[in-house]
């Protein structure tokens, strides 16, 4: 299912999500993936899915879901890939825009050397970019960078893209215990993004399970200096910390395993979401059991959570 949710964000509000890559090809193989190991690491861009067949996944569920009287605040590309990728993806935002919803693009700014990606987000509201660190080697060993990518063509890209583009931006930073959360990344990632014209930064942990076990919470002091230091800067006129589990208003459809699995390959979904889910299905947890016993999906365990995502993800700590 190319068209998923809504499902409640942080950041957007009401998002109806648009999977507009095939899983896991990204540039990037992050140590806090909620989505798993990338199985296609590459920065060339390929045809997907066509603007058409987008466009009228986006439609038929728009259409629902105004049918129900429920609100859609942004149609944002969030995929179990990077989303720009997509060699059609301007062609894409130039027809959802007929729709007259706010469009966002969630993106790790790999691409955005290149200038026909440029031109593909300059129809976008806004664009939210992943800014991780500021050091190079951190950079490196955080979101385990395809090799082709240098971090002289990154910064140039992200640069270039704040500096053309006309609509809102904002960044999120993952910080993960003892790796990217010392006092001087933290400097580090506030001075560049304070270059970017950003509208908010975004200060953000792994609150669903990371494809590597290692990986967990800073410690709350953490969170409470780099909101400092990203509030002492004055180019960042707004600073949010993300930090807090968004909560269970997620959306069904007709197609109700569809829908769900759809959400859980891009959305993990905690325990207590999924019991909301089935309530509003009018269903039963042995529709959940009967999905873990056909191995469609699996069960993780993460701060004193259980997760419920989509069985086709390479992780370290479930399978």
């Amino acid at each position: 299912m190319i068209a998923f949710g809504p499902v409640p964000s942080r950041r957007l509000g009401r998002s109806l999500g648009i999977n507009n890559i095939p899983f896991k090809h990204c540039p990037y193989n992050c140590v806090y993936c909620q989505l798993g190991e990338t199985r296609y690491q590459h920065l060339e861009t390929a045809d997907y899915y066509s603007p058409k067949q987008i466009f009228q996944s986006v439609q038929e569920k728009l259409q629902k879901l105004l049918e129900k009287n429920e609100r859609i605040d942004y149609l944002t590309f969030v995929a179990d890939g990077e989303p720009t990728l997509d060699r059609n993806l301007g062609e894409t935002i130039d027809l959802i825009r007929d729709l007259k919803i706010k469009i966002a693009v969630i993106t790790n700014g790999s691409l955005l050397r290149n200038e026909f990606i440029l031109k593909s987000l300059s129809n976008c509201d806004l664009v939210s970019l992943k800014i991780d660190s500021g050091i190079p080697a951190l950079w490196k060993r955080v979101n385990q960078p395809v090799d082709k990518l240098s971090w002289e063509e990154f910064t140039l890209g992200l640069k270039a893209f704040a500096k053309n583009f006309s609509g809102q931006i904002i960044t999120e930073s993952m910080l993960v215990k003892g790796l990217n959360d010392s006092e001087e990344n933290l400097e580090s990632i506030a001075n560049f993004i304070g270059g970017l014209r950003v509208t908010t930064a975004y200060i953000s942990a792994p609150i669903r399970p990371p494809v590597k076990k290692w990986v967990t919470y800073p410690e709350e002091s953490v969170f409470l200096k780099a909101y400092q230091i990203y509030s002492w800067n004055d180019k960042i006129p707004r600073v949010e910390l993300l930090i807090n589990y968004e909560g269970n208003d997620f959306s069904i459809g007709e197609k109700v395993e569809e829908d769900f699995l759809a959400i859980i390959s891009v959305h993990p979904m905690r325990e207590d979401a999924v019991n909301n889910f089935l309530k509003k299905a009018h269903l039963s947890w042995e529709f959940i059991d009967g999905l873990l016993a056909d191995k469609k999906i699996i069960r993780l365990n993460y701060q004193n959570y259980h997760y419920f995502m989509r069985k086709n993800m390479n992780r370290e700590n479930g399978g």
